[in-house]
């Protein structure tokens, strides 16, 4: 069957959505199958696709559906940081977190409902505007956790405006990109929300996810069965 159309501007609050991926390995087929099911970023109110070289997913609405290539190598381990500098300022470069109340960095491995996430965000009433807010995700690290981070419009304008104040900062330089993530929105003077009914994280669990749970993201799924098998129990 076709996939569905985008969803529709005007849902409150709207998301920007977006993910890096790698062109090998089984993450295109992930982001087909995403794209084929209109889940993931695929159903946000816009998106966003990074990858080393640009590659085509798939038709959707009468347009193919392509990634904006942000140049390599990629790295597959937690030295990814540099990889993420790159998609943030072409997402800089092309303004696209400028018209959504949020925006929402997902991985490709994680199953992303964002009809789940969209209610549990507007019950927080965040001025998105004015507020400069992320959420932690993780009640064992008290943390950002990278398989799904979600900031404010405010938050997006100083951290896209500011970017290159933290990435001369050594320290937020020797880990992963939500380590460098966290660390550069709290220098930037953003303030945490908990929210730990966001993300089920096996990293942060150390219990595979039962996607029965009402959370809007679990994570991680890495094979197209799992991840279809997961999407499928979560939606019922």
């Amino acid at each position: 069957p076709p996939p569905p159309p985008p969803a529709p501007w005007g849902e409150s609050p709207t998301m920007f959505c977006f993910l890096v991926a790698l062109v090998m390995g089984n993450e295109p087929e992930l982001l087909r199958r995403q794209l084929s099911a209109g889940s993931s970023i695929f159903g946000c109110d816009s998106y966003a696709i990074f990858s080393e070289q640009a590659m085509i997913i798939g038709p959707r609405a009468g347009k193919m559906v392509k990634s904006i290539e942000i140049g390599g190598p990629m790295h597959t381990s937690q030295s990814n940081t540099p990889d993420f500098i790159r998609a943030w300022t072409k997402i800089k470069e092309l303004g696209l977190h400028k018209n959504s109340d949020w925006s929402v960095k997902v991985d490709p491995d994680a199953v992303f409902l964002p009809t789940v996430l969209r209610p549990k965000l507007a019950a927080h009433k965040v001025s998105t505007d004015s507020d400069m807010v992320f959420f932690k995700n993780c009640p064992k690290f008290k943390s950002m956790q990278g398989p799904l981070e979600v900031y404010s419009k405010a938050a997006a304008l100083v951290f896209f405006d500011k970017l290159e104040s933290c990435t001369g900062q050594d320290y937020m330089m020797q880990r992963g990109e939500d380590w460098f993530f966290h660390r550069c929105l709290e220098r930037l003077h953003c303030r945490s929300i908990e929210d730990f009914e966001l993300l089920d994280d096996q990293y942060c669990t150390d219990v595979e996810p039962s996607c029965t749970n009402g959370m809007a993201a679990f994570h991680p799924f890495k094979t197209v069965d799992a991840h279809v098998k997961c999407l499928e129990t979560a939606k019922n």
